[in-house]
């Protein structure tokens, strides 16, 4: 079995235009994943159910960690079907993940354990506010912030660590209509 490293050795500034074959494989359903100028964009439809996403090749360990990002766009929410997931890590039976969760401008905190999915904190999504995203663990709980600039992170949602935090895939971005 793979073994799991820290998440802070996991860091990829996308600059590269075409994605790290050492750290990432892209599988979507239908859709593309996109890297341009330092961002990854996943591209979608309007008119059939595609998701396109990312993973990490090996998992990761968050304990006493954290994995942080920055959403540039989050598409057009006005559409109903489109769900996007930020700052998202699974297990390997993709029965227990993390992320944020955004739909029709509703921002949560996602978490599934056993295949049953939770969101929590539920509040309007906010361009200005929301745009750094940040999920970290310490001492057995699993904390959801967010920032406006990536330094001034604001409590989102927490709670006991709700699935076993040590070795998980990390999904940058996973998104769909």
């Amino acid at each position: 079995a793979a073994v799991s490293v820290p998440i802070a050795s996991l860091s990829d500034n996308f600059n590269a235009g075409t994605e790290n074959p050492a750290i990432w494989n892209t599988a979507s359903n239908a859709g593309s994943v996109v890297f341009t100028g330092g961002t990854v964009q996943s591209v979608t439809s309007t008119t059939a159910a595609l998701y396109s996403s990312f993973q990490s090749l090996g998992t990761y360990n968050l304990t006493g960690g954290s994995l942080s990002e920055q959403l540039v766009s989050a598409g057009n929410q006005a559409l109903v079907s489109l769900e996007v997931y930020v700052a998202k890590m699974q297990d390997t039976s993709g029965q227990n993940m993390l992320g944020f969760y955004l739909n029709q401008n509703q921002l949560s905190a996602m978490y599934m354990a056993g295949g049953s999915q939770d969101f929590a904190g539920n509040v309007a999504y906010s361009t200005s506010a929301h745009v750094y995203f940040r999920i970290r663990e310490s001492a057995g709980t699993t904390y959801w912030e967010t920032a406006p600039n990536g330094l001034a992170w604001a409590a989102f949602f927490s709670v006991a660590n709700p699935i076993a935090v040590t070795s998980l895939f990390v999904q940058p971005l996973d998104a769909g209509t």
